[in-house]
């Protein structure tokens, strides 16, 4: 079991703030986070609660709002065999009607290859808007997407020190919240390498 309180500084995205700020002056509220987990040799779960006091306002209809709080849940399990893929999966929820997003899951499998060096795992998805968030991107672009679907497939492919993770990812009726200022598409296809470089 664990907790935390932490302080949000919302304002930082806006004012772009540059190098290290360490002063509290400017913080609008905090989160809260309760955890709860779970883990043995082959099985990791954990379920959060956080609550955040800060103030917010929703981009359509301009409503000002605090108090948000939701759940996440997050599990793997691993067979310990070769011939058997590890499983792993997760889930949001946030209780509150003016955020953008309403819940997001994901279930996926991940094979282990090269003697377990190595993975190609596959995952697959969803997320949901909040009403008022899809009728905003609807006015803007005419994409009244509510639910988006994702597929994606990722591996690793190690060579001494360094480390590739490509990855490819295919999204069905994306939301667009994100990009609420171009045309409404059905589809689209993300394609991504991750690079990491161990130095000692």
């Amino acid at each position: 079991m664990h907790a935390g309180v932490f302080e949000v500084n919302t304002d930082d995205y806006v004012y772009k703030k540059k190098g290290l700020d360490f002063s509290f002056h400017h913080q609008l509220g905090y989160t809260q986070v309760y955890g709860m987990g779970y883990k043995d040799k082959n099985t990791k779960a954990e379920l959060l609660y956080f609550y955040n006091n800060s103030e917010y306002r929703n981009a359509y209809t301009q409503e000002k709002y605090d108090g948000t709080d939701g759940l996440n849940f997050r599990f793997n399990h691993d067979f310990n065999n070769q011939n058997i893929p590890t499983v792993f999966g997760a889930y949001s929820y946030i209780d509150e009607k003016n955020q953008p997003y309403k819940n997001y899951w994901e279930l996926g499998l991940s094979y282990k290859i090269n003697q377990g060096k190595n993975h190609l795992g596959v995952k697959f998805g969803q997320s949901q808007l909040n009403n008022d968030y899809v009728l905003m991107t609807e006015k803007i672009n005419g994409n009244n997407n509510k639910t988006t679907s994702f597929l994606s497939l990722d591996t690793d492919i190690n060579y001494k020190r360094l480390t590739l993770s490509p990855f490819v990812q295919y999204i069905w009726n994306p939301d667009n919240y994100y990009r609420s200022t171009g045309k409404a598409f059905n589809s689209n296809v993300i394609v991504g390498l991750v690079t990491q470089i161990k130095l000692y």
